[in-house]
């Protein structure tokens, strides 16, 4: 039986963390055990992959301060993970670049229109 592949091995606990609620956001925690969608999930991966890091901006918490008994988070401004690795500066310039003639090949609306498509096929003839 074909295994669904990982994002990446060797990320740490946020990451792969980050990777199961966004998996989960698109596909919602229905048990979906037909091998023959596992081609349709890995695709959608793919697709999600770029739509996330290029399209979706997040937060990223630079700093805690204890205020008292709680804790008080400090976010940075909300950015896609695209323009935090245009914005790095230890990142080779050839990276960037790679990264940029992919960014203007994509379009957001068709990315979106394709996952949701795979997301019905491998959503269809599954119960909730």
């Amino acid at each position: 039986m074909t295994r669904i592949r990982p994002y990446y091995k060797n990320d740490h606990a946020r990451i792969e963390q980050k990777n199961y609620t966004n998996i989960r956001d698109f596909l919602g925690y229905t048990r979906i055990e037909k091998p023959g969608k596992v081609k349709i999930m890995n695709r959608l991966y793919d697709l999600l992959e770029d739509y996330i890091n290029f399209f979706l901006p997040s937060q990223k918490c630079i700093k805690k301060e204890r205020q008292g008994s709680k804790y008080k988070r400090i976010y940075d401004k909300t950015q896609t993970a695209y323009a935090r690795v245009l914005a790095h500066p230890n990142i080779p310039q050839a990276v960037k670049d790679q990264l940029a003639d992919k960014y203007a090949k994509l379009n957001p609306k068709v990315l979106k229109e394709q996952i949701d498509r795979l997301r019905r096929q491998i959503l269809a003839g599954t119960h909730y």
